[in-house]
């Protein structure tokens, strides 16, 4: 399934450019720009979807330089030709050189939704401490501490 088309990969590619801030603090150029497509969606009855966008900044970099082409390829983003005495790199689709890019390479998905449940990512956080004089670690303390990630167990306790 095609995500968006070329001309719409030039265009986002263009805005993000034109949006980009070196408001980080590596004075990295970063866009905080997103396209939203609203389009039906098949599995909702055909009601519309909010679909947000955006472009990786290897093509908003290849925007910028003007590598891409504008073209009437439908499905392809085409790298244009070299003038002369100019080089421009290969790219490489399936690791062979190629000149027409498929749009979906280049699209990042943006997550507009949060999760239904959230899970905890550590369910407790009560492993002793190294290096207590009162409490020394001994070799048996890890295996326990594990066994209980893996099984519903009741916090760890020294025996």
């Amino acid at each position: 399934m095609l995500l968006v088309t070329p001309a719409e990969v030039l265009t986002m590619g263009r805005l993000q450019h034109e949006n980009s801030t070196d408001a980080h603090f590596t004075k990295y150029r970063l866009s905080k720009f997103v396209t939203c497509a609203i389009r039906p969606d098949p599995n909702m009855g055909g009601s519309p979807c909010l679909n947000p966008f955006m472009i990786s900044d290897q093509c908003t970099c290849m925007v910028r330089d003007g590598i891409l082409s504008d073209n009437a390829d439908r499905k392809h983003c085409v790298v244009r030709e070299a003038q002369k005495n100019e080089l421009l790199p290969d790219f490489l689709v399936e690791g062979k050189p190629n000149k027409k890019i498929l749009t979906d390479f280049f699209v990042v998905r943006v997550n507009d939704t949060a999760p239904k449940k959230h899970q905890r990512m550590f369910t407790h956080a009560d492993f002793p401490r190294e290096n207590r004089q009162t409490h020394p670690q001994k070799r048996d303390d890890i295996k326990k501490y594990l066994a209980c990630l893996t099984a519903p167990c009741r916090p760890f306790s020294r025996s």
